[in-house]
């Protein structure tokens, strides 16, 4: 009779020897048999990246403008000598109900403003990491430019070249 399967979750990551034998009702015994098993335990980590004009506001939040190509990298570090491989990574924008695979860098939809990114990655065994969240801030403004001094109507000597404030 069989008598029970068995987990190893919670168990350290790395790589297992595991004896095992069959016994039948007479009392015979089989030669203990050894398998090693691998243990993977530990979720993948994501970090989301961007590609073309981005930097940071006061509030330390990524500001990008319609032209950034935002990405998402995971990867399932091996830990213990062991991991199973990346299965899939997902990410929701702003108020989507569901997430969706990530599979190619995509730009943030209009209106401007602030956006919230959810993502998380998935590896081969199941083991998913816990939703990370970014606020991005989507910047399609054009600058401008104020001259405090001097005053409107000013010459100002630029190089070579005289510019009129005004």
């Amino acid at each position: 009779n069989f008598v029970s399967t068995f987990t190893l979750v919670g168990e350290p990551d790395g790589l297992r020897s595991l004896g095992y034998l069959a016994q039948d009702t007479a009392g015979n015994r089989e030669v203990v048999k050894l398998a090693t098993v691998a243990v993977d335990n530990t979720a993948p980590l994501t970090l989301l990246m961007a590609d073309g004009p981005n930097g940071f506001n006061a509030q330390n939040h990524l500001v990008v403008s319609w032209r950034t190509l935002l990405a998402l990298t995971a990867q399932d570090t091996l830990t213990g000598g062991v991991a199973s491989g990346l299965k899939e990574t997902f990410y929701r924008l702003q108020n989507d109900i569901d997430f969706s695979i990530f599979s190619a860098s995509f730009t943030l939809p209009l209106p401007q403003g602030t956006k919230t990114l959810a993502f998380y990655s998935r590896d081969n065994l199941g083991n998913a990491e816990v939703i990370e969240s970014s606020v991005v801030v989507l910047d399609v403004a054009t600058p401008q430019i104020s001259f405090l001094s001097p005053m409107p109507g000013a010459v100002f000597a630029a190089g070579r070249h005289a510019v009129s404030i005004g």
